[in-house]
């Protein structure tokens, strides 16, 4: 909606763009977004049409939610993490459960399980995480700033600290979380087939195959058939130039919006529609000219999800200035 208010007080003064301007709005992202970001994409492609760059819903500008950085930080997310399911099968004979095998379908599921959630993936501080912390290093207080200005000394110590939190731990991985689980009809028969689906946000820098291979390597037993579970599946986005005329062009109009606001770069842990326009252009960003604090950020998707007055005014201005900075 403050897209579309940026553009008629545009239009009302009469103002003629320099560039093209599209303004694409998907139906369905929450589900994949088939129906409509990625025809979107496709009929732009068909035109031969490639973007400047893309902006898309992602980072915010956090109040008070980084903890040791005072100022607001908006967070323009530069790449975002893919995503895949793959489904564990143990079929079994079954049988009475007054004479049971050693280990049941579910028992031998289950161990499977527990190594996968016991053996997370590796990670650590890569480029987008890494270029998030050179720009708040500076803000931050002292016994962090040196942390992070000297990651070549400090590096396992931050990156253990960072991994102490849900949220810190899935910017530093590929995460493990086990989604599905089912097995058994009734208390006195063993189960012939036990059934879990483990859901994996896919860091840059691993993909399907690899991630897919770890699993099979970590659970080590040809009992445990593994395979792709649904249709939503997709490599991580690649990362997008934080040293580019659009990445600053952004950066100056939050300045200029949103006055003493510290600018990075940032992972978005999430999906968005933005995966799907990586063929109409190399530069796409992601960020809504929205401040949320620790509170706000707990009510997305969830009870009373709103943005003030003020904030939404403020988004107008972001979305204005931008179209007007992008004409250089």
């Amino acid at each position: 909606m403050s897209i579309l208010e940026a553009v008629e007080n545009l239009l009302n003064e009469n103002y003629q763009p320099k560039r093209t301007i599209y303004l694409a709005f998907g139906h369905d992202e929450e589900i994949g977004g088939k129906k409509g970001a990625v025809l979107i994409a496709k009929l732009l492609k068909e035109r031969n049409i490639q973007a400047e760059f893309v902006l898309d819903e992602g980072g915010t500008i956090t109040d008070k939610v980084i903890k040791g950085v005072e100022k607001p930080v908006a967070v323009i997310g530069t790449s975002e993490k893919g995503y895949m399911s793959l489904e564990l099968a143990v079929e079994d004979a079954g049988g009475h459960s007054s004479q049971p095998l050693k280990q049941t379908a579910i028992g031998i599921l289950s161990q499977a399980i527990t190594r996968l959630e016991e053996n997370p993936l590796p990670g650590g501080i890569r480029e987008v995480t890494a270029d998030m912390f050179t720009k708040i290093a500076p803000e931050m207080d002292f016994q962090q700033k040196i942390f992070l200005a000297n990651l070549w000394l400090f590096r396992p110590l931050v990156e253990n600290q960072f991994a102490a939190t849900p949220s810190g731990n899935a910017t530093l991985r590929t995460t493990t979380a086990v989604t599905m689980f089912n097995s058994g009809v009734k208390d006195n028969i063993l189960p012939n087939k036990a059934t879990a689906v483990v859901n994996f946000r896919i860091l840059p820098g691993d993909t399907i195959e690899s991630v897919t291979e770890y699993v099979r390597r970590i659970v080590n037993n040809e009992r445990v058939k593994i395979s792709p579970f649904g249709e939503n599946l997709w490599n991580p986005s690649p990362v997008s130039d934080v040293s580019s005329v659009n990445f600053l062009n952004i950066e100056k109009t939050i300045r200029q919006t949103f006055p003493e606001t510290v600018v990075a770069p940032y992972l978005v842990l999430g999906g968005t529609d933005s995966r799907h326009f990586t063929e109409i252009s190399p530069n796409i960003y992601r960020f809504i000219p929205i401040k949320m604090n620790a509170e706000d950020l707990r009510r997305a998707h969830g009870i009373n999800e709103r943005v003030s007055i003020e904030t939404y005014s403020q988004a107008i201005g972001f979305y204005y200035n931008l179209i007007k900075n992008s004409e250089s």
